[in-house]
């Protein structure tokens, strides 16, 4: 790791002009799911359990920024608290409110990726080629919601020590109290479904940066519109976003795309709410949605395994998608080993979920029938025989 990059602001990527740290994971967050001086740990799953890689005090989980961007982003931390309490109060959101939820999560899942090499002193030796804020609100971008029906304080966050994750900071899972979340970015993940232009040919290049090739989007919805399947009893978030110099081409220069965006915006759609079966959620009469989810049944730590298994298959999809350019063929040679080993790696990842889920499972199973008094049919008659 460069010193230069050990100390630039998690935000904008410059050196900072004075002493400021920024909570990666915001604080407010962090009493709502338990004690502030906590420690916060992650790692890989094995057969044998989580082998933890870092551990360090929630308090102290905290990084360089420019004291701006700290201040500027602490606005949307405001109005991510608000629309968080709302989906937990199952009070009604709106388009914009959802849109503010997006962008925040956005700014941890990046804000996680960067935290960790701040802290594993970059020992994959990259330099990266964007910051929190060149990533948040730029590429399609979704949103599923899980709820289970059980009170618990947690903070967790899933799948983001993967190799897969820390070059492509893409999908990652989150568990803040009874909600489970998979926050997911790339582009143009869904466009076609939504109707918007998609690529006719997207690659990626040795800087880490994408190039496509777009074609006339269908101008309409066609279900499913994930690539993917998630499994369970949640809600989905949509929002498609184009590249801000391309949505200046005739590409999206009609009515179906026009009507699609958000107010004020000539690139960002607006996000749509489906339940997990693909119906659309309409705004009520006041334009607001509700769009907390129904009970998972699941139990704490399956709930978690669950979701971590949903977010490795959906970072092997990405993955397993991905193109390197052919312009350097040491990179597109280098591309093909790396997406074996990323996929391989979560493979064994998701074996080792399994293996642990059915631990718990036999575990309760064996309880259950310790605690469960057995009948005897007995009676003096057929206790002679």
């Amino acid at each position: 790791m460069t010193h230069q990059f050990h100390r630039s602001c998690v935000f904008c990527g410059k050196l900072p002009d004075s002493k400021n740290l920024e909570h990666v994971v915001p604080q407010w967050l962090i009493k709502k799911t338990g004690h502030l001086k906590r420690i916060f740990q992650w790692g890989q799953m094995t057969e044998d359990g989580l082998n933890i890689n870092q551990k360090i005090p929630f308090d102290q989980f905290k990084f360089p920024s420019c004291i701006t961007c700290n201040d500027k982003y602490s606005k949307l931390e405001a109005q991510a608290k608000i629309v968080f309490e709302k989906i937990e109060l199952e009070t009604p959101v709106s388009v914009e409110d959802l849109d503010k939820l997006l962008d925040w999560f956005d700014k941890i899942r990046i804000g996680i990726w960067l935290a960790q090499l701040y802290l594993n002193k970059n020992h994959s030796y990259f330099t990266p080629s964007f910051f929190i804020e060149q990533r948040i609100g730029k590429k399609d971008r979704y949103l599923a919601i899980f709820r289970r029906n059980q009170k618990v304080s947690r903070c967790s966050i899933n799948c983001v020590a993967t190799p897969a994750f820390e070059f492509m900071p893409s999908a990652a899972g989150f568990v803040f109290n009874d909600f489970g979340f998979i926050s997911i970015s790339d582009d143009y993940l869904f466009s076609k479904n939504l109707g918007w232009p998609f690529p006719f040919k997207k690659n990626l290049h040795s800087n880490g940066l994408a190039s496509v090739i777009l074609q006339n989007g269908i101008n309409k919805t066609k279900k499913p519109i994930l690539p993917f399947e998630i499994e369970g009893s949640f809600i989905q978030i949509f929002q498609a976003i184009a590249d801000q110099e391309l949505s200046k081409t005739d590409l999206y220069n009609n009515e179906y795309i026009k009507n699609s965006l958000m107010e004020n915006s000539s690139n960002k759609g607006k996000t749509r709410i489906f339940n997990q079966s693909y119906n659309e959620i309409a705004p009520n009469e006041n334009g607001l949605i509700y769009c907390t989810p129904e009970f998972s049944n699941e139990k704490d730590e399956l709930f978690v395994h669950t979701l971590s298994i949903q977010t490795l298959k959906i970072q092997n999809y990405l993955w397993n998608n991905s193109n390197a350019s052919n312009e350097d063929k040491n990179y597109q040679k280098n591309h093909k080993k790396m997406k074996k080993l990323f996929i391989h790696f979560n493979e064994c990842q998701i074996k080792a979920h399994r293996k642990s889920m059915l631990k718990i499972k036999s575990k309760s199973n064996l309880q259950n029938n310790l605690l469960t008094p057995t009948k005897i049919n007995f009676t003096p008659k057929n206790f002679y025989k």
